[in-house]
């Protein structure tokens, strides 16, 4: 059997509502492992918001930020920062509206508005504290945004900022991404570097910023409780997260026993 990449998101595929990882799931990482496979982690999360996880599962290759910052044997191969003066704004623009920001970069999460119900109930949900308050959450590298912001109170941002790509993870909540980004770009970094066909790919996830990874991967599969238009472009739906969707489906790819 040729030697396989398998990209996992966490939101719903590796982890459930509660954020909590199967036994199943974990013994599937490890039968993998053990097969010479490589189990790569592919997130719209920060790196620092899954380092436990890394750890329980003995990964050391990574994709974060939605592509933009891919670590490849715990090394750095890619990290694409956002523009810095589209960003100040956009912030001033979301500013007058009502619509509170966070940066990222792979340490941490920063804003300068000490309190926003928007902001601690997409925390809450991802089960991470409130960012730390600073007078310039600005100062260093940023490789991804969050802008507050409800569906139908978004309009004009796409139009108004090329410089970015919007992924929405949350009814209130967009990922700022660089124009063009996607896993599929970390998906193929990664690849490229292990030197593994594409044809040998598979991804696994739920969400809307998993698409264009599932349409990349030599096989994308689909988790049984994602939205309808990401099982639309998968090549087959697995179980849900609570039926054991990872290992079902590895199963299916007779990848598993």
């Amino acid at each position: 059997m040729n030697q396989k990449i398998v990209f996992l998101d966490i939101d719903g595929t590796i982890y459930n509502e509660e954020k909590q990882m199967s036994k199943a799931t974990k013994h599937a990482v490890k039968q993998l492992q053990e097969q010479g496979h490589h189990v790569v982690i592919a997130t719209g999360r920060a790196p620092f918001m899954y380092n436990e996880l890394k750890k329980e599962l003995n990964i050391t290759t990574h994709i974060g930020f939605n592509g933009s910052y891919v670590v490849l044997d715990d090394q750095v191969v890619l990290a694409k920062s956002l523009d810095k003066d589209a960003l100040k704004a956009i912030r001033s623009d979301a500013h007058e509206k009502g619509h509170p920001m966070v940066v990222m970069d792979h340490l941490g999460a920063r804003t300068n508005i000490a309190a926003s119900d928007r902001i601690r109930e997409c925390m809450d949900n991802l089960h991470l504290p409130y960012p730390n308050v600073v007078n310039d959450p600005f100062e260093g590298e940023i490789y991804q945004g969050l802008l507050f912001s409800k569906i139908e109170e978004a309009h004009g941002y796409e139009d108004n900022y090329p410089q970015f790509d919007f992924v929405r993870w949350h009814e209130l909540s967009l990922d700022l991404i660089p124009n063009g980004g996607s896993k599929a770009v970390g998906i193929k970094k990664v690849a490229d570097l292990l030197h593994i066909d594409m044809k040998d790919t598979i991804a696994f996830g739920d969400g809307l910023n998993d698409i264009e990874m599932l349409q990349a991967a030599g096989t994308g599969v689909a988790m049984g409780n994602g939205k309808d238009i990401v099982k639309s472009v998968a090549d087959f739906t697995t179980t849900h997260v609570d039926d054991e969707g990872i290992y079902e489906g590895l199963k299916k790819l007779a990848l598993l026993s």
